[in-house]
């Protein structure tokens, strides 16, 4: 069994992804043969994959394929947790990850990115699949806009409701923290917790917490007109240019994204030369409200001294857009090398590494869910498959059971009864099961008949069973199962 953990959290951008990261490298130093898991995905770029499952896999060359890496979207689960189908959901989740644990030494389960819908919210579905697949957790918080004794009290909460469902926790991760706060988050945690949970601190960076003109363009669908090989830079900060220039430039600071019309080429040419002066500071990229363009004569002097400011044109008034830039979320790209960079460099700095390791090595469980219980017994009965015999196969409840034992492939099956019947009744109730992968047996007209009866006849003869008697008794469909299990011709009846 390879050694597995899962980075929990209770809410979005935690700054998990970082601690993924840095754990994935120091599972690399341990053995070659490292996993990368996670239940539960988004989509976010045009082809359907998740970013930062992808920067994990090509980013550390991991040997694993994209879709072996995942169980659910987050789309898929949604919907199945709404229409109460928790036990499928749970069980493709540990089949899906039980395959992975089975080709590698390490594993890296990353739980959920869920933001409260349909009811749902991080902390719930990353404490139902922690507790299923049986492995310890690493719970981490971001203490980024929050009180200080709010965040202490939230941790601890969070805490106690993985060890109230009985998830073992072997570490606490406290992220982006205020310089100024790291003292105190530090003295509280560690007399909140048990002397033996490791805890973490990690200050706020950032260059990590800012998102990237890349992911502000994507949030607001807008259409790049210059610079797209420089959308990776990152924004320190962003401001409206709605006032004349000479005061506007007073206000630029340090990787600033410019929000302003797109007719405001003063503001625009402004920027650009701020960017370009050794007097201002540097100018992530410019965002063009209301989808207006430059006239050509701009469009040809911007083109003349662009060098690496991004421009982009997006729908929406200055205000509406400068609101949703500042609820757009920091991500880590595949194609951003210096934020990957600089997330390992302070996991290295920050996080006891070694201390999280021995741990891990050292984790032994001996808990077992019910649904990781049905799975081990579901894997065993594949391995030594059986012939099971349901005697009453023209029943819609016996059809149903056996249509879904088809599903799970752990069994070889016979159906007793007549086949037109049984068809028909499938038909009936709309029943997926393919029949010609059945066997199908008619006590009335079975090939089985002559031989049964007389097997029948020399078991009970000795209490008076005559031989009319026995062949009238083949005929029954609980007779008849068991003759065949007394023949060898199955193992076991329903």
């Amino acid at each position: 069994m390879s050694k597995a953990i899962y980075i929990a959290t209770v809410e979005s951008d935690s700054g998990k992804s970082l601690i993924s990261l840095g754990l994935l490298r120091v599972m690399l130093t341990k053995s070659a043969k490292v996993g990368y898991f996670r239940p539960i995905i988004n989509e976010f770029d045009s082809n359907g994959y998740d970013e930062h499952t992808k920067t994990a896999i090509n980013f550390f060359n991991l040997e694993i394929d994209y879709k072996d890496s995942f169980a659910y979207k987050q789309r898929e689960v949604v919907e199945l947790l709404s229409e109460g189908k928790e036990a499928e959901v749970i069980h493709n989740v540990i089949e899906k990850y039980k395959k992975i644990e089975a080709n590698y030494d390490y594993v890296l389960v990353e739980g959920s990115d869920f933001s409260g819908e349909v009811g749902l919210t991080e902390l719930d579905v990353n404490l139902m699949i922690a507790k299923n697949l049986n492995i310890p957790a690493l719970i981490v918080g971001s203490g980024n806009g929050k009180k200080k004794k709010d965040f202490v009290n939230t941790m601890q909460l969070t805490y106690n409701s993985f060890i109230n469902k009985e998830v073992d926790v072997i570490g606490i991760v406290a992220n982006k923290i205020e310089e100024d706060e790291v003292d105190y988050i530090r003295q509280e945690l560690t007399k909140s917790f048990p002397e033996k949970l490791q805890i973490d601190i990690i200050p706020k960076i950032d260059f990590l917490a800012f998102p990237t003109v890349k992911e502000v363009a994507q949030a607001l669908k807008g259409n790049v007109l210059f610079g797209e090989q420089f959308l990776d830079n990152a924004i320190g900060s962003y401001s409206t240019g709605a006032m004349q220039l000479r005061n506007y430039l007073t206000r630029i600071k340090e990787n600033a994204l410019v929000i302003t019309p797109g007719d405001r080429a003063d503001i625009i040419l402004g920027a650009l030369q701020a960017n370009a002066s050794k007097n201002y500071p540097k100018i992530a990229g410019i965002i063009l409200t209301g989808t207006l363009i430059p006239e050509e004569s701009i469009l040809k002097l911007i083109e003349g001294v662009q060098s690496t400011v991004p421009i982009i044109s997006v729908d929406g008034g200055t205000f509406g857009v400068t609101n949703k830039i500042g609820a757009v979320q920091s991500k880590i790209y595949s194609t951003h090398n210096k934020k990957i960079l600089l997330s390992l460099d302070t996991f290295d700095k920050y996080v006891n590494a070694e201390g999280l390791t021995n741990i891990l090595t050292s984790y032994q469980s001996q808990r077992l869910t019910p649904s990781m219980f049905q799975y081990n017994l579901l894997q065993k009965a594949r391995i030594i498959k059986k012939h099971i015999v349901l005697p009453e196969g023209e029943d819609e409840r016996i059809l149903r059971a056996a249509a879904r034992l088809q599903l799970l492939d752990i069994v070889d099956l016979t159906l007793l009864g007549d086949r037109n019947t049984i068809q028909l009744k499938c038909d009936q109730i709309g029943l997926q099961i393919d029949l010609d992968a059945l066997n199908i047996l008619n006590p009335e007209n079975s090939i089985h008949n002559k031989n049964f009866a007389n097997t029948l006849l020399e078991a009970r003869k000795h209490k008076g069973m005559s031989e009319t008697t026995a062949k009238d008794l083949v005929h029954d469909v609980s007779y008849f199962g068991t003759l065949m299990i007394l023949n060898g011709l199955a193992d076991g009846m329903v």
